[in-house]
């Protein structure tokens, strides 16, 4: 009789654990996206000046200064998705056709978001998990690029997982 009381108590201890885990890790999920459209929201308005100017210089020495503050990788693209200027320098010229930015180009959406685990082919570290994060640049409600920001979620994985 002991055992089955303590069987029952040990299986509702797992549940109550497990759903506290789950709860905990949506709203931690849900505080960093929050977080992060936000910094692309006024990164998109910062830069639209230097967008509307086609301002190359401005707008790398912004995206480099940004990431490094952030920890992101940081890009600017046209309206048509090809990437304008990359704050690593890698994917200038380069049209991406990742969800996140056609749901902008498409102009169904004013920013998007979206989880990746990176392949062997990626710059970061293979298998993590990161964020893609995008948001409309726009002048005169007429979009004329797509701010995107690209930052790891090893932080958020390790955390959940410990």
């Amino acid at each position: 009789m002991v055992l089955v009381y303590m069987t029952l108590i040990s299986i509702a201890f797992f549940v109550v654990s497990w759903a506290v885990m789950n709860v905990t890790g949506a709203y931690l999920i849900n505080q960093r996206v929050a977080q992060e459209l936000e910094s692309v929201d006024e990164l998109a308005l910062e830069a639209t000046p230097y967008v509307k100017s086609a301002d190359a210089d401005a707008l790398y020495e912004m995206l480099v200064t940004r990431g490094r503050e952030s920890g992101a990788r940081l890009l600017i693209l046209g309206a048509d998705g090809t990437v304008w200027v990359d704050s690593l320098s890698q994917l200038n010229g380069m049209r991406l056709g990742h969800g996140e930015v056609r749901d902008i180009v498409s102009q169904q959406m004013d920013r998007s978001y979206g989880f990746h685990r990176v392949g062997e082919d990626r710059p970061l570290a293979s298998g993590e998990w990161v964020g893609y994060y995008a948001s409309a640049v726009t002048s005169n409600s007429e979009l004329i690029g797509v701010v995107m920001a690209i930052s790891s979620m090893a932080d958020l994985t390790r955390s959940l997982s410990e």
